[in-house]
């Protein structure tokens, strides 16, 4: 990633694909996943609880997350999209339904 001033150009790039996303964020993401869509993904920093959820055409994050299972290790979407899932550092997993 490149941090220009108070933002930061993250480059996504999902394993087995050449493609990389260029984003802009205000805050360096610490874990990432990109929804099936494509328009979307979600992030977090590191020793955070809050995911928050960029949307690719509005350019901004669009939802936030806090379920207070303490800092987050890691997010992903299933393959349809459908739902998506985040673990804590006290092994908690929470699935939640996707409704954009």
């Amino acid at each position: 990633h490149l941090r220009t001033g108070e933002f930061h150009l993250v480059h996504l790039q999902e394993p087995y694909e050449t493609e990389t996303i260029p984003v802009t964020l205000s805050s360096h993401p610490h874990s990432y996943a990109l929804h099936p869509n494509r328009r979307h993904f979600a992030y977090f920093e590191k020793d955070q609880s809050e995911l928050q959820i960029f949307d690719r055409v509005a350019d901004r994050v669009t939802l936030t997350f806090d379920w207070r299972i303490g800092p987050l290790t890691s997010v992903d979407f299933s393959p349809d999209g459908l739902l998506g899932v985040v673990a804590s550092v006290n092994g908690d997993l929470l699935v939640w339904d996707i409704d954009w």
